[in-house]
């Protein structure tokens, strides 16, 4: 059995050919070929009075090879194994067709999940006689697994597709119009108040206590977790934060969007201005013992790590980010490690980064933060993802975020404010 796969480009010449009467005439060459599934081909070559009667046979016979009808003569043996054309045999036929097209990584998922199909409706079952009522039985039965059905049956209406471009089936799917289960929406996880201040009083005791080295995140994870529970940035924004989006004369900061495009400016508490302070100083500390060490350490391989250690402080000085990552090439970044140590010694479990963005904009929005206003400081794009969280009320920008430096037992006074913009200000004057 054989069916046509595809059909080359048209090549279409015009000529002056003498009629038998020896008068000229000009007529419109036409010559394309089409390949078979079994390897074959045919080369067709006609002869036509006008360039739209060319087109018009080679647009003809596009639809013909699109049909699966392009020189097809069924024999009755053929015509009898059409009728038994099993869902193996179909999805066989579709994943040899998608073989080219698709990305390796999709036609293995495909493969997977043409597996679970021909577990569900049976290998050897007609594909002619799969009717709608049988896909939802299928999806009665793997409504557990929402996602993985609504692409399973995607697969399958794919493979219908295919079965009636050979003529097969009808131009009906099964498919068409069944209602497919939908994944719910996921439950929005975020610390507690209470939980919150403690991750951030266990980051700076682990902070504290830390060698003055890069060899883990112990150093930086203080002003990792007080900046994402007070800016609620996302952790791909924290990333790429450098140092001159940080005014600590004004105490506010700019967070470059990655999702929407704009940058968005932020009031913080003094308790994040204080953690960046103490994590510049680290860095100067850092750098001054890993160049005494490179000269007066007393082995060899301490000065050799003191000078690797020197190479990365350069690095990260002149990248100019403010939380950069340190790793060496081949090495395992460590931050979850870090947090995970953080999470388990504070609230007894371990959690995603993504929680202190939740933690912020839940505290925001029970604290009175407007729509627009929890909008702009969460960096959304639609005011939908907002309102995901909970009901909000009317309450300026700044009161939003004295209100969860309040709620995190941070006091907002003018007298801490005041100190640290004096602190800020001489930090400042000096270049790291």
């Amino acid at each position: 059995m054989r069916f046509s796969q595809r059909i080359s480009p048209p090549n279409i010449r015009k000529l002056q050919v003498r009629g038998a009467g020896g008068k000229l005439r000009t007529v419109f060459d036409l010559r394309y070929r089409v390949y078979f599934t079994d390897g074959t081909s045919h080369r067709a070559h006609t002869t036509h009075k006008s360039n739209a009667e060319a087109l018009g046979e080679y647009t003809a016979a596009s639809a013909a090879v699109a049909r699966n009808e392009y020189g097809v003569t069924l024999t009755r043996k053929e015509k009898n194994a059409l009728a038994v054309f099993t869902l193996a045999d179909a999805a066989e036929e579709y994943q040899r067709r998608t073989a080219v097209s698709q990305a390796p990584t999709t036609h293995d998922c495909e493969r997977l999940q043409i597996v679970q199909l021909l577990k569900g409706f049976g290998a050897d079952t007609p594909i002619a006689d799969i009717t709608a009522e049988d896909v939802r039985r299928y999806i009665a039965k793997r409504k557990d697994k929402p996602t993985a059905v609504r692409h399973e049956i995607g697969v399958l209406g794919r493979i219908f597709k295919v079965c009636h471009e050979m003529g097969i089936v009808g131009e009906k799917s099964p498919v068409a119009g069944i209602k497919l289960p939908r994944k719910p929406t996921p439950e929005i996880y975020y610390l507690s108040a209470d939980e919150a201040s403690a991750v951030m009083h266990t980051a700076e005791s682990l902070a504290k206590s830390a060698p003055l080295n890069l060899r883990t995140y112990d150093a930086m994870i203080y002003p990792y977790c007080v900046l994402s529970i007070y800016t609620g940035a996302r952790p791909c924004e924290l990333a790429r934060m450098r140092w001159y989006d940080i005014d600590f004369n004004n105490g506010i900061v700019t967070i470059r969007a990655v999702k929407t495009e704009q940058s968005r400016v932020m009031a913080w508490a003094p308790a994040a201005v204080y953690a960046l302070q103490w994590w510049r100083q680290w860095l100067k500390d850092s750098e001054r013992d890993a160049k005494r060490t490179a000269k007066r350490g007393e082995r060899i391989a301490d000065r050799v790590d003191a000078r690797r250690r020197v190479e990365q402080l350069k690095a990260i000085k002149s990248s100019g980010l403010a939380l950069p990552c340190f790793e060496s090439p081949g090495e395992k970044p460590d931050l979850k490690k870090a947090l995970n140590r953080v999470f388990i010694a504070a609230i007894g479990r371990k959690e995603r980064a993504y929680i202190f963005r939740h933690t912020f904009a839940t505290l925001a929005v029970l604290n009175g933060a407007p729509a627009n206003i929890a909008q702009r400081l969460l960096g959304h794009s639609t005011l939908a993802m907002t309102t995901r969280y909970t009901r909000i009320k009317n309450t300026p920008e700044v009161a939003v975020i004295e209100a969860i430096s309040q709620k995190l037992g941070q006091n907002w006074d003018k007298n801490l404010k005041s100190q640290t913009n004096k602190k800020a200000r001489s930090i400042s004057e000096s270049e790291m």
